[in-house]
C-alpha cells in the first residue's frame, strides 16, 4: 500500500504515482495493492501536539485503507515469497495505530 503525507494541498499525488510506476516496472516486480491510495494533504493541521491524527474523516479513511490492505495481503499471501500470518496483520488494524487519537 502506498501512503503519503505532505504539508501542501496536493498531498503526495505525484510522488505516489511515480512510485507506483517504478514498482510496476519490468524487473522490479513490486506487489502493490491497486486503488485505496492514501494521500494526506495539509498534514500539519491533522495532528495534535502529541502526533496523533485528530481529523475524524481522515482517520476513518485511513482505517478503511488499512483494512483493505490487510485483506489484500491475506488474499494474496500465496503469491508472496514470505508468508505473512493473519495474526501479524491484526496488529496493524487502524484502531491500534499509535498516531490515531481515539475518542
Amino acid at each position: 500500500m502506498v501512503v503519503g503525507a505532505s504539508l501542501g494541498v496536493q498531498g503526495t499525488a505525484r510522488a505516489q504515482d511515480n512510485l507506483r510506476q517504478i514498482l510496476n516496472s519490468p524487473g522490479v516486480n513490486g506487489f502493490v495493492m491497486p486503488g485505496f491510495e492514501f494521500l494526506l494533504n495539509s498534514a500539519k493541521t491533522k495532528f495534535n501536539d502529541q502526533g496523533e491524527l485528530t481529523d475524524a474523516g481522515t482517520a476513518k479513511f485511513l482505517g478503511e485503507c488499512v483494512d483493505h490492505f490487510v485483506s489484500f495481503v491475506v488474499d494474496n499471501k500465496k503469491n508472496c515469497r514470505n508468508r505473512i500470518s493473519v495474526q501479524n496483520f491484526q496488529l496493524i488494524r487502524y484502531r491500534s495505530l499509535p498516531w490515531i487519537a481515539h475518542a
